[in-house]
């Protein structure tokens, strides 16, 4: 598949799409580290391929980022964040035709596509972040109620799970601070205006389990998430 990516994105073909989405379907039985070979192969794409085409554009990003693991898949939602800002965060005189940097994929034709697929993911990280913070509070429930069957195992997965959920949330910050700079249009700036009350509700969400019930120590979440909602609220 990837020669016939490779030769239908030289062409500005919409068959890009159905090519990205059969590989889609075929990655998700792979496990992650063959996968993440690959998402590295349509990220490299996104990176040095020209195209006008906005499904083209679309469709390589979404497989580029489905197939690379988190925290990495949000770390190219930031770079993409950035590179947008390049493109339609300036003046309109001033406005850069084409990203000058590191993703060719960017340009005034693809911007409002590739801004819209960035925007899809914002709200996938923080339904990820809600769901990760209901498994925190529960881990907390059963920590506070010392129901310990294997502690170890126990204070290792609330570590790893609060290193994921601040990972998220950290990203998810510097991509809307991005957007903040942006000329978008105006279904994509109420989009995003949306998206950034639910995150913030969701910091709020998060922050507020720090309160520990009377008689129990707080462990989890740490104090950096409410550093990161101070650094938010002042960006």
């Amino acid at each position: 598949l990837k020669p016939m990516i490779t030769d239908l994105i030289a062409q500005n073909s919409n068959d890009v799409e159905i090519l990205c989405d059969i590989m889609m379907m075929l990655g998700n039985t792979l496990p992650d580290k063959f996968k993440q070979r690959h998402g590295s192969w349509v990220h490299q794409l996104c990176r040095s391929c020209e195209t006008s085409n906005t499904t083209v554009a679309k469709s390589i990003l979404k497989l580029a980022i489905s197939f690379t693991t988190s925290p990495d898949d949000l770390c190219i939602a930031v770079e993409v964040a950035k590179e947008l800002q390049n493109v339609i965060g300036l003046e309109k005189s001033d406005t850069l035709e084409v990203s000058e940097s590191s993703y060719m994929i960017i340009n005034q034709s693809t911007s409002a596509s590739v801004t819209s697929y960035i925007l899809q993911s914002i709200d996938s990280a923080i339904v990820d972040m809600d769901w990760a913070t209901k498994k925190l509070k529960n881990f907390q429930i059963v920590s506070q109620k010392n129901i310990h069957l294997n502690h170890d195992a126990e204070s290792t997965f609330g570590l790893s799970l609060e290193e994921a959920l601040y990972s998220m949330a950290e990203s998810t910050v510097r991509i809307l601070s991005s957007f903040v700079l942006m000329n978008l249009k105006d279904s994509q700036a109420a989009q995003f205006l949306r998206l950034a009350v639910r995150f913030y509700r969701q910091l709020a969400q998060i922050v507020k389990q720090r309160i520990a019930p009377k008689g129990c120590k707080q462990t989890l979440p740490s104090l950096k998430f409410q550093k990161l909602v101070e650094l938010t609220c002042r960006s």
